[in-house]
């Protein structure tokens, strides 16, 4: 019961903020397509992070790479998906890369920013990283 009221209550906060965010949106093309990249730099849509999105668009895996710059930890609290977590330094170098499970902490002391996907899509964080005009644009 609890879970479902946070749900709804994310989802409508989340589209309360949409407005005031300051979160960007790239776009990048892979082997199998187009991907898009969401940088959150908003404190609520960096909270709520993936829980953003809907349950068919994360069973289907069209959610974005989320990007959080000027970050050393990331949590799964309140959530349950597994997701891909990237953390890299302000060069854009992979400092660790591990799959975070619902309701843990991941912490990364010399980390500047945190990519993440859903469990499934790893193959789009390889190209990403592989990008270096991508991860440049990300990175300034």
């Amino acid at each position: 019961m609890l879970s479902l009221w946070l749900k709804k209550f994310c989802r409508r906060f989340a589209r309360r903020i949409g407005f005031f965010s300051t979160d960007h949106l790239f776009f990048f093309k892979t082997s199998r397509g187009n991907a898009r990249i969401l940088v959150l730099n908003c404190f609520w849509s960096r909270f709520l992070g993936i829980r953003l999105f809907s349950v068919s668009e994360l069973v289907t895996k069209q959610t974005p790479i989320l990007f959080f710059p000027r970050t050393r930890a990331v949590h799964q609290l309140f959530s349950k998906y597994t997701l891909v977590v990237v953390f890299i330094d302000r060069q854009g170098r992979v400092l660790r890369q591990d799959c975070l499970q619902p309701g843990r902490i991941m912490i990364q002391q010399r980390a500047w920013g945190v990519l993440e996907c859903v469990y499934g899509q790893e193959w789009l964080l390889e190209e990403l990283l592989s990008n270096e005009g991508v991860m440049q644009q990300l990175l300034n």
